[in-house]
Order: C-alpha cells, then structure tokens, then sequence
C-alpha cells in the first residue's frame, strides 16, 4: 500500500530535479558566471516561473509590489536586503511621525519644481564682480540683513538685520547705518508706503516671522488674517501705489523657533527647510487696509509664500513659491481677479525676494541657492508613498543641510521673460541672495546669511 505513494514522491522528486535543471539551463552562460549569480538566479527565475504557472487568484499580494521596482533588479541576497530597507523606512516613517508636529504629504509628478541651469557664456548672463559690484558696510553690527528697503523719494536705504534691528544709511555713504528701531525677532521683508524725507517721515510696514506685519514706529497691526487664522510666518511686504492697501506673504504655518541658545535671534531657514521637504502648501498671500485696520486672505495653497510686488495699477500681484521654484501671478481686480497663473519658472535654484520697478518694466528675483541634487533625487524616488515616506524620515533627523556659497539674481520683464541672469558661482561678492531692490539703476541685494550690503550696476 505504501509503494503508490513512493512512487508519487520519487516522481515528484524527479520533475523538481527537471524544473531545476530547465532553470540552471536557462540563467546557464560561462562558468564564471555560473559560480557568481548562479544560486540567486535560480531563486529569481525558479519563482517568476512558479508564479506564472498559478492561477492569479493564488499570487501572493506583494507579487505586483516587488515588480513595480525594476531598478531592484539585483540577486539573491541584495535584492533581498534593498527591499527591507525600503520596509524599514516606511516603518521608521510612520513610528516616528505619530511624535512629530510635521508630517509629509504627497508631492504629485507635476508639482516638484523645474530647475533651469545657467550657462555662463550666454550672452544673457552676466558674472557678479568687482566691476559692476561694490560692497558697503562689510562686518556691520547686527548681520544677515535679509532685505534692502529702499525709499523712494529719498536717498536713505534700511536694513532689517539678523538680531531684529532696522538700520538706515544713506545711499553712498561710507558712514556706518544707524539703528531707529529695535522690532525684535526676525524681520525680514518691508516696504515704504509714505516718503516725505527720510527718518522719522517714511513709513515702514514690515513682514517680522514670529509676529507679523508690523509699522515702524513699532505697532502691530495684523497678526491673523481676516478668517482668524494667525500669521505664523510673515515673509515679504509690498504696498499698492494706488490704493496704499499692503501686500504680504505669510510664508507657511510652520512655527519659527529660536535659535537654539539665543535669546534674540530666530531660525527662518530651518523653518522653511522643514517646509520645503513636508511638501504641504500651506502659504498665503495676505492684504492689510490701513483705513479699516482689516487683512483678508486673498490666495492660498502656496508651497512657502516668500517675495511678493504689486504692478502700479494694483491688477495683479508676484509671488515668489519658494519650493516650486517658480514665481506666480495673482489677479488682484479687473475682469480675472481671483484667479492665478504661473507668470516664470525654471530658475536655476529657489527663488526667494522679488521686487518690480513698474517705471522699468523690471522683476528682480532672488535666487539665494542652487538647484539641490538631493531634491533632483527625490523627485524621482517611486512610487510616491515611498517619496512620502523618505521625507518624513529626513523630518526627524537633526538639521544637517548648509547651503553653499552661491549668489544670483534674474531680471524679468513684465511678461515673464528673462532679461539677464546675474550670477556668483563662488559666492564671492554676493553670497546667498535673498532679496533685490532697484533704484536709479543700482540693484541693492540682501542677504540672510552676510553682513554686508552689494550694490549691482544694472545699466
């Protein structure tokens, strides 16, 4: 009774040597590299081969998972391993996450930004050196004056530097600027909405990250927008010339914290490192009426709101999205009010300031940093939970990316073509460009990170 049921066995045994050998035929090559893939290659193969015999039904559910990965085309061992790791960072990604205030989102095929690269010996390209550059007030106390505000109808300048000072010096002077008020925290864009003569006649308004809008001398006059939500990150400040309503981005909801064993100064490039890899639009474009004391949210869903202009009739406003790398423009009246187009994109880096000379037809961008390979990398990391997934555990790491010495700017016309390209491959005279603002000619770039002001011949 028994031998029935050998039999079945030594058949069955046979046909596994059979199948085996079919295999072995199959991978077969040189000895050589028989002796190196040869066990992991009949794993692979054996399998695939097992798999395709089975009714669809039977597969197992990760079957399509693991072929969605062709790249993880390697054997045995290492095909293994790389697939576990990918495990393991999903894993660690969503441990960790349940502790985190900042999780990541899906950033779709469409939304990760389009760098442009420079080609220095284009003839719309011109290098940032001593001779069409100067440098004033190098080493001044206070630092990193992230914005130039120039006034208008006078020939003083104000810096809002990196311990919450705002400083004023008059424009080609060698004298050091004077400090007229001390806004605390970190300001880092403003405007001039009234010039009659300098100090004590001009009227600032100022975007300070942790509290605001702010108008020198020192009052805050909006802290949350119109809906109730605060103003976590107020970035950038532009006033309409003809209605004097103010424009200002509130960059992200992402808390600005303090630099860490400081009691003065503010981490805003933290900030928005963590904005810019969560990939959650969280930016606004805010409008503050100096008659009714009221701010209104006029556009929302921006990947890290920063530079913002106003063309001189008030039909539209510019706004730099930092981590899409592009500038949109937002109808503010007339017959597409509401609505938003993307007015320039494909910058060799993010964008940050932007300022318009509507007397010029000119827009300045800032393009503080360049195109990072890292983000090149993850933008192309599938499928997308996985890009999610990767993300959210660079979140929970300790800072660790410092940006390199770079400086740039690019000139637009009102129309979103590219005039000249103005760069510092090296960062030597303009390092890390955050904001531009033009007068008489003159291109007056700030810095986050230098304590310095560089003056741009732009004729």
């Amino acid at each position: 009774m028994e031998e029935p049921a050998k039999m079945e066995e030594k058949a069955g045994d046979d046909n596994l040597e059979e199948e085996h050998d079919k295999v072995e035929e199959k991978v077969g090559g040189d000895d050589d590299q028989k002796v190196e893939h040869n066990e992991g290659d009949q794993q692979v193969h054996a399998m695939e081969k097992w798999y395709a015999q089975q009714d669809r039904s039977s597969r197992p559910p990760y079957e399509e998972f693991t072929r969605q990965f062709t790249f993880l085309r390697v054997e045995g061992v290492g095909r293994q391993m790389v697939v576990f790791v990918f495990v393991l960072v999903a894993l660690a990604a969503v441990w960790f996450s349940l502790n985190q205030p900042y999780i990541a989102v899906d950033v779709l095929d469409d939304e990760w930004p389009n760098f442009g690269i420079i080609n220095a010996s284009h003839p719309g390209v011109e290098i940032l050196s001593p001779i069409n550059a100067d440098i004033y007030h190098q080493g001044m106390a206070g630092g990193g004056p992230e914005t130039v505000i120039v006034s208008p109808s006078s020939s003083y300048a104000y810096l809002l530097c990196e311990n919450g000072d705002v400083k004023v010096f008059s424009i080609g002077v060698s004298s050091p600027p004077e400090t007229v008020a001390r806004v605390g925290g970190r300001p880092l864009g403003g405007a001039v909405a009234r010039s009659e003569g300098g100090p004590g006649f001009d009227v600032l308004y100022l975007a300070e990250a942790s509290k605001g809008l702010l108008r020198l001398t020192v009052e805050i006059v909006a802290f949350e927008a119109g809906d109730g939500t605060q103003i976590q990150y107020a970035d950038d400040v532009a006033v309409g010339g003809r209605t004097g309503r103010v424009y200002f981005t509130d960059a992200s909801d992402v808390v600005v914290e303090r630099v860490k064993g400081s009691r003065t100064k503010f981490n805003t490039l933290a900030a928005s490192i963590i904005d810019g890899i969560r990939g959650s639009r969280t930016g606004r474009l805010l409008v503050y009426d100096p008659g009714t004391g009221r701010t209104e949210v006029v556009k929302e869903g921006i990947w890290f709101a920063n530079g913002v202009g106003v063309s001189e009739d008030e039909e539209f406003a510019l706004v730099c999205e930092t981590f899409a790398a592009r500038v949109l423009k937002i109808y503010l009246n007339g017959d597409r009010k509401g609505e938003t187009e993307v007015f320039a994109q494909g910058f060799p880096g993010y964008v940050d300031g932007l300022s318009i000379n509507n007397e010029k037809g000119r827009v300045h961008v800032a393009v503080p940093s360049p195109a990072p390979a890292a983000i090149e990398v993850l933008s192309r990391l599938r499928p997308t939970w996985l890009n999610t997934a990767v993300r959210q555990v660079v979140l929970m790491l300790p800072p660790f990316i410092k940006p390199v010495k770079f400086g740039c700017f690019v000139t637009l016309d009102l129309e979103g073509n590219v005039l000249k390209t103005w760069v510092d491959e090296g960062g030597e005279i303009a390092n890390f460009v955050t904001a531009v603002e033009e007068k008489d000619g003159k291109a007056y770039l700030g810095s986050l990170k230098e304590d310095k002001v560089v003056v741009v011949n732009l004729e």
